[in-house]
């Protein structure tokens, strides 16, 4: 059995068990018992706009609300997470297209500079996407208190973010692109400059750690928009390692 059918069959059983999931959160009701839920819901606002008094009345109200909640909604995080993360992987076998571990092995980068910048930051921004959508979605489960207004500034904040690292991924996407000899091998290795190579190599094993905590926080936490940005910040992280690598000067 190729490679590629053996990873269908897996993200089959990911689909069936996401959908299991889903299943089971959509029969499960979201609060153990509306009564108190509403009664929470109803406390009256801190006195003050801010201070360690009002932070504490938050956290109080926190606590209150989630002794409250069922399994519904980290059930359907989990079954959301794993069917895209299945399609995701799908998508990737087929548009790289890779049937054996030897299409593996013969991966190359894409041969515009500019396609690898443009897949890093599709998937930047996807990412910073996913996580407004989860944002606004915690706000409809009653994640934050109704008095609160902290959503709308974590937004602005996360924004700017977004913004200024794509500054950052445009500077650093130009030094590391230019006079790069494009297609290159993905997994190049150039043994004439050893110290060239562990320089690219282990910026890249730091990004694959962050993209991987990521994809854990998709599962316990709802952050499944999250999973096909991940998916290509690593293909275009590997790219850009393989450009770098391969430049001759």
């Amino acid at each position: 059995m190729s490679l590629r059918n053996v990873l269908f069959l897996f993200a089959l059983a990911l689909i069936a068990a996401g959908a299991s999931l889903l299943s089971q959160s959509a029969q499960m009701p979201e609060w153990t018992d509306d009564a108190k839920f509403q009664q929470v819901q109803t406390w009256d606002p801190p006195m003050e706009e801010s201070g360690p008094a009002v932070d504490a009345y938050n956290r109080r109200w926190v606590h209150a609300i989630n002794r409250l909640r069922t399994d519904k909604w980290p059930y359907h995080d989990a079954g959301a997470a794993l069917i895209t993360f299945a399609l995701s992987l799908v998508a990737a076998l087929l548009l790289l297209r890779v049937d054996t571990m030897g299409d593996v092995a013969a991966l190359k980068t894409p041969k515009r500079p500019w396609l690898i910048y443009a897949l890093g930051i599709i998937g930047w921004f996807v990412y910073w996407l996913s996580a407004v959508l989860a944002l606004v979605e915690g706000f409809n489960r009653f994640e934050f208190p109704p008095w609160s207004n902290s959503q709308i500034t974590m937004i602005v904040v996360m924004a700017c973010f977004a913004a200024a690292g794509s500054v950052v991924l445009a500077v650093v996407s130009f030094f590391i692109l230019r006079k790069s000899e494009l297609p290159a091998p993905l997994w190049i290795w150039r043994r004439d400059m050893p110290g060239h190579d562990w320089f690219y190599t282990l910026g890249t094993a730091v990004a694959l750690v962050i993209g991987a905590e990521v994809l854990r926080e998709t599962y316990c936490y709802g952050h499944w928009l999250a999973v096909p940005a991940v998916f290509l910040c690593i293909y275009a992280t590997l790219a850009m390692r393989a450009a770098g690598i391969a430049k001759t000067a």
